[in-house]
């Protein structure tokens, strides 16, 4: 994998914890947020935010 993939991977990563965490989320059941990969980070964000517009 080129480098600036894997860049870019990491730091979309990062944004997407980072927002996780803004909405108070900062593990799901069975992983820590950092232990979980892009797909996962991404299903679990799109989750979170459809359930806080949804209030």
């Amino acid at each position: 994998m080129s480098t600036m993939l894997s860049q870019a991977i990491q730091h979309r990563r990062e944004f997407i914890i980072d927002q996780l965490l803004n909405i108070g989320v900062y593990k799901t059941k069975n992983a820590q947020l950092y232990e979980l990969c892009l797909c996962d980070l991404e299903r679990e964000y799109r989750f979170f935010k459809r359930k806080e517009e949804n209030k």
